[in-house]
């Protein structure tokens, strides 16, 4: 690998297939932010942003991390709502202790029965590295404010079900 590394450093760009797609990830969803079009409100005691944004591609994760310390992420993207715990959650930070994962499972079921439409709500567990709740199938019939308020209210009723400080 440090072979490589003098002709990285004189020409970048032949290596640009190996990163450019990302790097232009990147920089769409930075410029959507520079933009006003994703927004983020933090609610600090529940260690959570709500992100919200157009519906135009996925947004680059790391664009998302840059503009906020949150460990729980409420993704809005127009309609279509998904939430992940990020890798800080998973870990023993030595810089500030992230809030402790909750297990949104039964949160998961209560969105598939409130829904009452095809497909179903899906929590991934909170003992996967970045796990993600979102629905599997057609469009939700919640509101994204619905979603939010089911969200922190099983957030903060929640007994810890991950703590990786022992």
């Amino acid at each position: 690998m440090l072979d490589v590394l003098p002709r990285l450093l004189v020409d970048i760009d032949e290596y640009r297939s190996l990163w450019g797609a990302e790097d232009a990830a990147l920089t769409n969803t930075e410029d959507l932010f520079d933009a006003g079009r994703i927004t983020i409100e933090e609610q600090p005691e529940l260690d959570l942003a709500v992100v919200r944004g157009p519906a135009v591609g996925e947004w680059h994760p790391m664009a998302v991390h840059t503009r906020t310390a949150a460990t729980r992420l409420l993704l809005v993207h127009n309609a279509r709502v998904e939430f992940r715990y990020r890798y800080e959650s998973w870990v023993q930070m030595a810089s500030r202790r992230p809030a402790l994962r909750v297990d949104l499972t039964a949160l998961a079921g209560e969105l598939t029965r409130a829904d009452g439409s095809d497909g179903r709500w899906r929590f991934e567990g909170v003992e996967h590295i970045t796990p993600r709740m979102y629905r599997e199938g057609g469009a939700s019939v919640l509101t994204p404010e619905d979603i939010r308020l089911r969200l922190e209210a099983a957030l903060r009723a929640g007994a810890p079900a991950w703590n990786p400080y022992g």
